[in-house]
């Protein structure tokens, strides 16, 4: 291309609303998006209808530019458009990709002209259905396309919509998988023979931590240099230490609050046991398959099954301590090969779903670009 012709090519700018800035699996799987973007020459800048509370300081170490709302209302956003009206006017960008159904961002997108996509990561079990139906209502009639993470949520939904193109269905981009540092463990004073099972998200009742602590009271039993570390904070973490006090386990669980870089995580344990009592595609147990660690996961309501069946770990609809416990200690007992197995298989399948090229080509079809 001739620079006379790339001087003429179509700027594309996309600006993401974001609903959160904290250090989850939607905000760090959209700022492996954001990442792409980028590499294929799109300028894209981030602002978060909420407060910070980590993911600024990734997106200043990899130059993405990121602001806040100075005051967010709640409400859906709605006492807020006449602010993101001017936020958008100030960007100018030639796409608006709201992330998290907040009305008053897709309606301020709408309003200012600017082309507007949204995508979902969120179960429908909190929120009664015909909020979702509210807020599907307006989304269709200001946004471009709809994106759900999962078919497991769009399925519960998609009769809803009279116009197939308007949505699309395809998982996150999945994280690299680079050699992982020799050892964290010294850091959390995790002994270096030890057993270490591991979980990480939010510290929230549908994440489930308490039956996370039940199962490792019974595997603690079972092996004895086990120990257990939990990545993630939330507003159950003093109820959550206490429990482990009850189980007399406190000595052996390791509360390692919020990691904005995981890679000391992810090559401290040995395996991860990841529970939910809903949601829409956790991040966490596919990223420990993309790092080849076994997974034990049980799941109430979630689209966890679309990615990671028996093949990549031992799945459990349903929470029962003493199932899971069994399994941790059947992983534990394995030789290395018969782990490298149970998870070669579908980190293949991950990579084909997930990994940068075919995400690239679902993120461009998605937002037109």
């Amino acid at each position: 291309m001739t620079v006379e012709a790339e001087n003429m090519a179509p700027r594309n700018k996309v600006l993401i609303v974001i609903q959160c800035a904290d250090l989850g699996g939607m905000e760090r799987a959209t700022l492996r998006s954001v990442e792409l973007l980028k590499k294929h020459g799109v300028e894209v800048s981030i602002l978060s209808l909420n407060p910070f509370n980590g993911l600024e300081v990734l997106c200043r170490n990899k130059d993405i530019p990121i602001s806040m709302l100075p005051h967010y209302h709640g409400m859906s956003g709605l006492a807020d458009i006449a602010a993101l009206v001017r936020h958008i006017r100030r960007e100018r960008p030639t796409r608006v990709w709201c992330v998290g159904h907040n009305l008053g961002s897709v309606i301020a997108g709408k309003l200012s002209g600017v082309p507007t996509f949204l995508s979902l990561h969120y179960h429908h079990n909190v929120t009664p259905m015909w909020k979702w139906r509210i807020i599907y209502a307006v989304s269709c009639f200001c946004c471009r396309k709809l994106h759900f993470v999962s078919h497991f949520i769009f399925d519960q939904v998609k009769h809803w919509f009279k116009e197939p193109e308007k949505t699309m269905v395809f998982c996150n981009s999945l994280p690299e998988s680079p050699p992982l540092p020799r050892s964290a463990r010294k850091r959390w004073g995790l002994p270096e023979d030890a057993v270490v099972i591991g979980n990480a998200g939010r510290l929230q009742y549908r994440k489930a931590f308490d039956v996370f602590l039940h199962t490792a009271a019974i595997v603690a039993e079972r092996i004895p240099n086990a120990r257990f570390l939990i990545a993630g904070d939330g507003p159950e973490r003093a109820a959550l230490e206490e429990l482990a006090r009850r189980l007399n386990i406190a000595d052996k669980v390791v509360f390692a609050g919020w990691l904005r870089d995981m890679a000391g995580f992810w090559s401290s344990i040995d395996l991860l046991l990841f529970n939910t009592r809903f949601d829409c595609l956790p991040e966490v147990p596919l990223e420990a398959v993309m790092h080849s660690i076994p997974v034990v996961a049980s799941i109430e309501s979630c689209g966890l099954y679309e990615l990671l069946n028996e093949h990549g770990g031992f799945m459990f609809r349903g929470h029962d301590p003493l199932v899971l416990a069994d399994a941790v200690c059947t992983v534990v007992r394995m030789s290395a090969d018969e782990k490298r197995r149970l998870t070669a298989e579908h980190k293949k399948h991950l990579l084909m779903r997930g990994s940068s090229e075919p995400h690239w080509d679902c993120l461009k079809r998605f937002l037109e670009i």
